[in-house]
């Protein structure tokens, strides 16, 4: 099927289906393979037997109505892959969107975090600094008052 050669994949596709293996995907792709080699009544007797079920991609849906010459509905399940693709785009933009702007927020709050931090590290020091100077003035001016003593 990927390479285009729909008759030489169409008997191993037909084997799995009396056995029952394939999925509702992989009928469509059967039927989309028999429409390409020109089979068209299998592929509308499959197309209809899986025109209601969901799992089956618009796209393929579209492709098959085409082969048959069915415009119509081609053309209407052209406007659901559309549409269903739109919907799919804008899931995502919103998924994308909700979690870069959590992401920020979070980088955000560690960027505060660790301000923070650098901030409390920094006042510590300062204040450490400050106590090294009282302590060195007071013993510069204990030995400066009790050299004027003696």
């Amino acid at each position: 099927m990927t390479e285009t050669k729909f008759e030489k994949s169409i008997p191993y596709m037909q084997s799995a289906a009396e056995t029952g293996l394939l999925s509702t995907k992989d009928s469509a792709f059967l039927a989309f393979a028999l429409g390409k080699i020109g089979k068209n009544k299998d592929a509308v007797a499959i197309l209809n037997n899986i025109n209601n079920k969901n799992d089956v991609n618009y796209w393929l849906k579209y492709e098959i109505n085409d082969n048959l010459g069915n415009t119509d509905s081609a053309f209407n399940y052209l406007k659901k892959e559309y549409e269903n693709l739109n919907a799919q785009f804008r899931e995502r933009i919103s998924l994308d969107l909700s979690s870069t702007l959590a992401n920020y927020y979070e980088m955000s709050r560690h960027l505060k975090e660790e301000k923070l931090k650098t901030s409390q590290i920094f006042n510590y020091l300062l204040v450490t600094i400050i106590a090294l100077i009282i302590v060195i003035g007071a013993l510069i001016v204990n030995r400066y008052y009790k050299a004027y003593e003696s």
